[in-house]
């Protein structure tokens, strides 16, 4: 089996982001027109939603090394407030991010996150995922392949190069969803965990820890004690 490497490092702005909202007309006749700052149909402008560095220093990190699972916290990305939450902790998920000048477009951002939450749920259905693989899911990441000489065995290693932050998350969970892993989404917290032997989880488990399905069943239990109190509230009171 080759050996395989993915060496990537990312950037921080040390004084944070903050959301700007920018466009500006541009004439064109029949057809859409996309700009850096927003998107025009004829001469009508469509605003662009970014989130732009605040113009500090950049730091340099390797998010894959600290957080292997980072796809994971990408998906569950709804809203913009929650992706400007990943921005300030991750940095930002492309190049135009990086640049002081443009931004990360915050309406195809969250668009990359819904359809990973989609091809998570359909990595639970085997079948439902063969389809999606098969006629969806043709290319993962933008990435750069090297072969390099390893130091440390002084042999031949294929590196891996993503482009952006955001490639980095796709292909983070390339490798989860082509590890031959058993996967679970945990009922409590939502995350992925894995089931089978050598895992302390049965293969069809609904819950990453023992836990979590205790704190599912208790808040469950409480959720139906407060809908029989307020039925018979209701049925004291007369109220329909």
């Amino acid at each position: 089996m080759a050996l395989l490497r993915i060496e990537f490092v990312w950037w921080r702005d040390v004084k944070g982001y903050r959301r700007a909202d920018l466009g500006r007309q541009v004439r064109s006749r029949d057809r859409v027109a996309f700009t850096p700052t927003g998107t025009s149909i004829g001469s009508k402008l469509v605003e662009k939603p970014l989130i732009k560095r605040c113009g500090g220093e950049l730091q340099a990190y390797r998010p894959l090394e600290l957080f292997p699972k980072l796809y994971d916290q990408f998906a569950r990305i709804k809203t913009p407030e929650q992706l400007m939450e990943f921005v300030e902790r991750f940095g930002p998920l492309t190049n135009e991010g990086r640049d002081p000048r443009a931004g990360d477009p915050i309406g195809p951002l969250l668009e990359q996150s819904s359809s990973m939450r989609t091809v998570i749920a359909a990595s639970l259905d085997p079948a439902r995922f063969k389809r999606m693989v098969k006629y969806e899911l043709n290319r993962f990441a933008n990435m750069k392949a090297s072969l390099v000489i390893n130091p440390a065995i002084e042999r031949p290693q294929l590196e891996i190069t993503p482009a952006s932050l955001l490639d980095a998350v796709w292909l983070s969970l390339a490798q989860e969803l082509a590890s031959n892993k058993n996967l679970g989404r945990c009922r409590h917290c939502g995350q992925l965990f894995e089931t089978g032997p050598g895992t302390g989880r049965r293969l069809d488990a609904k819950f990453c820890s023992n836990e979590h399905k205790i704190a599912f069943h208790s808040l469950k239990r409480t959720k139906i004690k407060g809908g029989k109190h307020v039925s018979r509230t209701r049925s004291q009171t007369g109220a329909k």
